[in-house]
């Protein structure tokens, strides 16, 4: 067998003849001649054939019809997790399909980017742009794979800087307020674990009576409340390895916990601890509005989304003390870094502990002993 330069492809003897092959755009292409030089002659012929059929197709290939098939291509294979599908189709669906769907995707050009980003501007928030780029560039990478596009034209268009939400992150007074309005709400059992553990919202809606082990002040974290890849509630695999994990409960946790059990109907191991009012999973959007929404304004708290009170629980933890390793166990995360990133922040509390230690450090200025500590005689 022969091996040339890139591009040429392989030559190998195939019985009374010989064969060449190469792999163009993912695809093998072969052909066969009586001699080497009769086979790669016969290749390049085919190559072009290949790469003419390919043009052909690229030209009637609109962007909505590539982004379609890209889009259920990530469905049928399951390579993205439910959730991260439904949200790729939904962008294209409403944001690119209207906007650049009708121009074929051979002919994308930087100034068809440029202009859907301007017709975003003002209707999506910088977050949600952000969003759109990120599918669209994504989608254009495996285009370029595919060689129905020579270049991502995405590459040439920067989305807008992205403006973050400000957290709502309660304080330990603030958190006890969201405690006491929670007793004895639909649900105040989710809301507890939420400022207590900091569990996610899906890691919550997909507890079982079979998670809860009282008699050892735990609980197991093995599915979450998601939905399925046609959008319907559903349990699902945890985030990341990491995620699946067992949480340790407080003694007031055991006590919340214990009551919402006893109040539940039925005992099958199954069951969910919190499910809409079929039983089955509670979609995320509808226990924001019907059940955790009403309590935080019972609370006099701001409205915000329930993953804050992850934040909540992490920084409390922080401002306790806790080390970045433990509230990584503690959270879920798939390690510390990704702690020190949300959590390493500078709080008020910090501040004036550190201001604090280091007065405590120097003494005081005007008799040169340390603070708390009498002169000497």
């Amino acid at each position: 067998m022969t091996r040339r330069t890139h591009g040429e492809g392989t030559v190998y003897r195939d019985r009374a003849s010989h064969r060449a092959q190469a792999r163009i755009d993912g695809v093998r292409i072969g052909a066969s001649g009586l001699t080497p030089q009769e086979a790669r002659k016969n290749l390049k012929a085919k190559i072009q054939e290949h790469k003419t059929q390919l043009a052909r197709a690229s030209a009637a290939l609109t962007a909505a019809d590539y982004l379609r098939r890209w889009v259920t291509d990530l469905k049928d294979t399951q390579a993205v997790r439910p959730r991260t599908y439904r949200r790729y189709e939904s962008i294209i669906t409403i944001h690119l399909e209207p906007l650049i769907g009708h121009v074929p995707l051979a002919g994308l050009t930087r100034a068809d980017v440029t202009g859907l980003f301007r017709s975003l501007h003002g209707r999506l928030s910088t977050t949600s742009q952000h969003h759109v780029h990120a599918v669209l560039h994504t989608a254009l990478e495996q285009a370029v794979v595919e060689g129905l596009v020579e270049h991502n034209v995405a590459r040439l268009v920067k989305a807008p800087p992205m403006r973050h939400r400000d957290k709502v992150i309660l304080d330990s007074a603030k958190a006890r307020r969201l405690i006491s309005a929670a007793r004895g709400e639909p649900l105040g059992a989710a809301v507890f674990l939420g400022i207590a553990t900091g569990m996610r919202e899906g890691e919550i809606l997909g507890l079982r009576r079979c998670d809860v082990l009282l008699e050892r002040n735990q609980l197991r974290i093995e599915r979450t409340g998601n939905v399925d890849y046609d959008g319907c509630p559903a349990l699902g695999e945890p985030k990341t390895d990491s995620s699946r994990r067992t949480v340790d409960l407080s003694f007031a946790a055991v006590e919340v916990l214990s009551e919402h059990l006893a109040a539940m109907p039925g005992t099958e191991p199954t069951r969910l601890l919190f499910p809409s009012p079929t039983g089955a999973v509670l979609p995320g959007p509808d226990f924001l509005k019907r059940y955790f929404r009403p309590i935080t304004r019972k609370a006099g708290l701001p409205d915000m989304p329930f993953h804050d009170l992850r934040h909540s629980a992490g920084t409390i933890l922080k401002e306790r003390g806790v080390d970045e390793v433990t509230i990584s166990r503690i959270l879920g995360h798939a390690s510390p870094a990704i702690t020190a990133k949300f959590y390493g922040h500078v709080t008020p509390p910090l501040l004036a502990g550190a201001m604090a230690k280091m007065e405590e450090a120097l003494g005081d200025p005007a008799t040169g002993t340390q603070t708390g500590t009498q002169p000497a005689a």
